[in-house]
C-alpha cells in the first residue's frame, strides 16, 4: 500500500506543485486587495471562498481523472498488471485522495489565518469577534466540552460524506472501465452511474433519518432554547445526528471499496 501511494504522489507530483503555487498567488492577491482596503477588501473575501472551494473541487476531479486515465494509458494500465491486489490499487486511490483533500485544506487554513492577523493589524476586526461569539453559544448549549465533539464531529461527518462521495465516484468508474468497457461512452456511464448512486444514497440517508425522528430537520432556522431541558434535547439531536450520519457514510465508503476492488481482482474486460 505505501509503494503504490508514492506512485500516486509521484504521478501527480507536476499537478501538486502547480496547485501549491496557485494557492500561493491566490493567498497574495487575498493580501494585495487586503492591503488596498475600502472595496477591494470584498475581493479578497470571494477569493479566500474561492480557494477553498478550489481545493475541493480540484482534490476531488484529481481523483476521478487520474483513475479514469489509468484504464486508458498503457502506464496506469500495467498498474492493473502488477501483484498488487484490487483492494491495494483502489485503497491506495482513497487513501491518497483523502490526504490530498486534508493537506489542501490545511493550507487554506493556515493562509485565512494569516490573512485574519493581517486584517486585524490593519484596523479591521476580522474574524476573531465572530469565533468567540460562536465558542460561547455553543459552550452554552453543548458546554466547554461537548462543543469541542459536536464542532469536531460536524467537520468529520463532512469529510466522511466528501470521502464517501469520493468513494462512489471510484466505484463508478470501475464499473464503467470493467462491466462497460466495450461501450465507447462507458465514462458518460460511470457519470450517470455516479449521479444516480449519489441520489440513492442521500434518499436511503434521508430515509433513515426520519426512520429516527428526525423528519422535521435538525438545524432548523426557527429553532430556540429557552431552558435547560430544550438545551439537552438539542445535544441529544445533534448527538445522534452525527453519529447516525457517520455510520451511514462510513457504510457507504466501505461498501464503494469492496465492489470497486472484488471487479478489480476478477479482471472483468480489462
Amino acid at each position: 500500500m505505501l509503494k503504490l501511494l508514492k506512485y500516486e504522489l509521484k504521478k501527480r507530483k507536476s499537478t501538486l506543485i502547480v496547485g501549491a503555487i496557485a494557492l500561493a498567488v491566490a493567498e497574495g492577491l487575498v493580501l494585495y486587495f487586503l492591503n488596498r482596503q475600502g472595496d477591494y477588501v470584498i475581493f479578497s473575501i470571494i477569493l479566500m471562498f474561492l480557494m477553498a472551494f478550489g481545493v475541493i473541487l480540484l482534490a476531488f476531479l484529481d481523483v476521478a481523472v487520474q483513475y479514469y486515465n489509468d484504464f486508458k494509458k498503457s502506464q496506469g494500465t500495467l498498474l492493473f498488471l502488477t501483484p498488487n491486489s484490487g483492494y491495494k490499487i483502489v485503497g491506495s486511490k482513497m487513501i491518497f485522495g483523502a490526504l490530498e483533500l486534508l493537506v489542501g485544506l490545511g493550507i487554506v487554513v493556515i493562509f485565512a489565518w494569516i490573512t485574519n492577523t493581517v486584517a486585524i493589524n490593519l484596523g479591521y476586526s476580522g474574524v476573531t469577534r465572530q469565533i468567540r461569539e460562536f465558542k460561547e453559544v455553543m459552550a452554552l448549549v453543548f458546554g466547554d466540552t461537548g462543543m469541542w465533539f459536536a464542532v469536531v464531529g460536524f467537520f468529520l461527518l463532512v469529510f466522511l460524506q466528501y470521502t464517501a462521495s469520493q468513494s462512489v465516484a471510484v466505484s463508478s468508474i470501475t464499473l464503467g472501465r470493467t462491466m462497460l468497457s466495450r461501450n465507447s461512452y462507458n465514462w458518460l456511464w460511470a457519470v450517470l452511474i455516479f449521479i444516480g448512486v449519489n441520489i440513492g444514497i442521500q434518499t436511503i440517508n434521508s430515509l433513515i433519518l426520519v426512520g429516527i425522528g428526525m423528519g422535521d430537520g435538525l438545524f432548523n432556522s426557527t429553532y430556540t432554547i429557552t431552558n435547560a431541558s430544550e438545551a439537552a434535547e438539542m445535544v441529544s439531536q445533534v448527538t445522534k445526528y452525527l453519529i447516525v450520519g457517520g455510520v451511514q457514510y462510513i457504510f457507504w465508503i466501505v461498501t464503494s471499496f469492496f465492489v470497486s476492488s472484488t471487479l478489480l481482482n476478477k479482471k472483468v474486460d480489462l
